[in-house]
């Protein structure tokens, strides 16, 4: 069952692990990582108590424990989190945004493509805007309930290698663009 953490049980060590275990540890791994990167909430469905504290423009991160995650919220100087155990997980999905490509004429990302070079490779050389990458989302799905987030794009491959480590505890789901 999810569990709500007040500001002052985040920060305890000993509550947190108590409930979610210790932080992950990759056996083998002098440095392990725990936590993902930032997100924004696109859309939070949860029971009455757990959601109403969240304010809708709260920034999130994501820490891995042995027994589950902690979604992390913080707007301000104000923190809130929600411990979610995996059997609470139904599933995650991790969802790479689209690539959109607006060469302009005689930038040299143009001419890179004119010259038969893969947009993969001449994005690199995009100014002005030419290349962007839209957002990727990560939903978290909790039977009736879900916590939907997004983030930079940009950080689609890291945030993949993140989650499809979790893929032996629970169903993961990772959707690279088309």
């Amino acid at each position: 069952m999810m569990q709500y953490c007040s500001e002052k049980e985040l920060n305890d060590a000993k509550f947190v692990q108590a409930y979610l275990g210790r932080p992950f540890k990759e056996s083998g791994k002098v440095f392990t990582v725990t936590g993902s990167g930032g997100y924004f909430i696109k859309d939070l469905s949860l029971p009455n108590t757990l959601s109403t504290d969240i304010p809708e423009d709260a920034k999130a991160t994501i820490q891995r424990y042995e027994k589950g995650i902690f979604v992390l919220f913080n707007k301000s100087t104000k923190q809130y989190g929600i411990m979610l155990v995996w059997s609470d997980i139904a599933s995650l999905e991790l969802e790479e945004g689209k690539n959109v490509y607006r060469t302009i004429p005689l930038l040299p990302m143009w001419w890179l493509i004119k010259l038969g070079v893969k947009q993969e490779v001449a994005r690199i050389a995009g100014i002005f805007g030419e290349y962007r990458q839209e957002p990727l989302q990560l939903r978290i799905n909790l039977g009736s309930h879900r916590i939907c987030l997004y983030s930079n794009g940009f950080s689609f491959t890291e945030k993949r290698a993140y989650f499809n480590s979790m893929s032996k505890l629970i169903t993961v789901t990772i959707n690279p663009k088309e």
